[in-house]
């Protein structure tokens, strides 16, 4: 365990490999933040997903980010999202077989600029 969290941009190999819990830990969350090159609500979430990882990423889990265009239409096949910016948890089930996806709510009151605010993703990161 480290004392700082890193975050990953993941390819969709990698991406895939998470969400069909087809990786080497048994146990795992991942939280995975959905962007696009194209989105400015996602060129300003950026810093604010730094410091809540910062701010709450001492643990276990892993922080990835992953740009949506590497993908394209077959990213519907893994999970379904609103849009971006989007957050998504995958938790390692007890269970043999896929692992729990949860994605991130949309909020009551978007920000016009990031769309989440720091306290919403640090409710979501920290979600148990």
């Amino acid at each position: 365990m480290t004392d700082k969290a890193e975050i990953v941009r993941i390819t969709p190999k990698a991406l895939k490999k998470i969400f069909d819990g087809a990786i080497d830990e048994q146990q795992y969350t991942c939280i995975i933040k959905f962007y696009s090159q194209h989105c400015p609500l996602c060129k300003n979430l950026a810093p604010l997903y730094k410091e809540a990882v910062f701010r709450n990423g001492a643990d276990k889990r892993h922080y990835f980010v992953f740009n949506i265009n590497d993908m394209g239409p077959a990213l519907d096949d893994l999970v379904k999202l609103n849009g971006v910016p989007s957050l998504a948890m995958v938790r390692s089930s007890k269970r043999k077989g896929k692992p729990i996806i949860t994605v991130m709510e949309d909020p009551r009151e978007p920000d016009e600029n990031t769309w989440y605010t720091l306290r919403d993703l640090e409710k979501f990161i920290n979600k148990k």
